[in-house]
C-alpha cells in the first residue's frame, strides 16, 4: 500500500514539474525568438531553454516508469526485459544526468562571467554551445556501460528496467555520477563566488557591485532550481529502496 501511495505521489509531482516547464518553455523559446538580446543575456536564456526541455523529456519518462509500476501492481502485467524497457532506463539516466550537468554548465557561466569577464572564449555563445553538446555525448557513451555490464536489469518489483539496488557497486557509481557530482561542483562554484564577492564588495565600483548582485542571484536561483528537482526525485528515490 506504501510504495502505490508513493507512486502516486511521484505520478503527482511528475505531472505538475511537467505542465510548468511547458509553459516555462514557451514563453522563453519565444522570448529568444523575438528580442534582439545581449550576449550573456542570450547565453543564460539558452541555457534555461535546454533545462526545461530535458525536464519535459525526463518527466515523461519517468510518469512512463511509474505507469508501468502501477500496471504491474494494479493489473499483474509483466513486463520483459526487452531492448525497449532498457534502453528507457538507460535513457532516463542519461537525460537527468544531462539535466543536472546543465545547472552546473550555467553556473559555471556565471562564475566566469563574474571573475573572468576578460576570458572571451568563456563569454562565447558558441563555446556553451559546444560545451553542452559535448557533455550529452560523453554521458550517453559513459552511461551505455550500463549496457554492457549489464547493469540494467529487468525490476519485477517496480515493473520496469533499471539499476538493481543489489548491484551495490552500480548504484552507488550513478549515485555519485548522476546526483553527487554535479551537487559537489555546484556548491564549489557557488562558495567560489561568494568569497569572491565578498573579498571585493568594498572597492568595486556601483556598476561592478549591480553586476556581481545579479549574477550572485541567479546561481542562488539555480541552486534553488536544483534543489527542488531533487525533492521531485525524492518518491521515485524512496520507492526504489523500499
Amino acid at each position: 500500500m506504501i510504495p502505490f501511495i508513493i507512486t502516486i505521489i511521484s505520478l503527482y509531482l511528475i505531472t505538475i514539474a511537467f505542465v510548468v516547464s511547458i509553459v516555462v518553455l514557451f514563453v522563453l523559446l519565444k522570448h529568444f525568438s523575438q528580442h534582439h538580446l545581449r550576449p550573456d543575456s542570450k547565453i543564460t536564456l539558452m541555457f534555461s531553454i535546454v533545462i526545461y526541455f530535458l525536464i519535459c523529456i525526463y518527466s515523461i519518462n519517468l510518469f512512463s516508469l511509474n505507469i508501468r509500476t502501477i500496471l504491474g501492481d494494479t493489473y499483474r502485467i509483466v513486463f520483459d526485459s526487452s531492448f525497449s524497457c532498457l534502453f528507457q532506463g538507460y535513457f532516463t539516466n542519461v537525460v537527468g544526468t544531462s539535466m543536472y550537468n546543465m545547472f552546473v554548465l550555467q553556473a559555471f557561466f556565471c562564475l566566469c562571467h563574474l571573475i573572468y569577464p576578460n576570458y572571451r572564449v568563456f563569454q562565447s555563445y558558441g563555446f556553451y554551445l559546444l560545451i553542452i553538446f559535448i557533455q550529452m555525448i560523453l554521458n550517453s557513451v559513459f552511461l551505455s556501460l550500463q549496457f554492457l555490464l549489464h547493469h540494467l536489469v529487468y525490476l519485477p518489483t517496480e515493473s520496469y528496467c533499471y539499476v538493481s539496488l543489489k548491484n551495490l557497486s552500480s548504484s552507488l557509481l550513478m549515485l555519485c555520477f548522476c546526483y553527487l557530482l554535479p551537487l559537489t561542483y555546484l556548491l564549489i562554484i557557488y562558495i567560489r563566488i561568494t568569497k569572491y564577492i565578498r573579498q571585493t564588495s568594498h572597492n568595486s565600483r556601483a556598476s561592478l557591485k549591480s553586476r556581481q548582485k545579479r549574477d550572485f542571484i541567479a546561481l542562488r536561483r539555480i541552486l534553488i532550481k536544483l534543489t527542488t528537482l531533487v525533492f521531485l526525485g525524492c518518491p521515485s528515490i524512496i520507492m526504489w529502496l523500499i
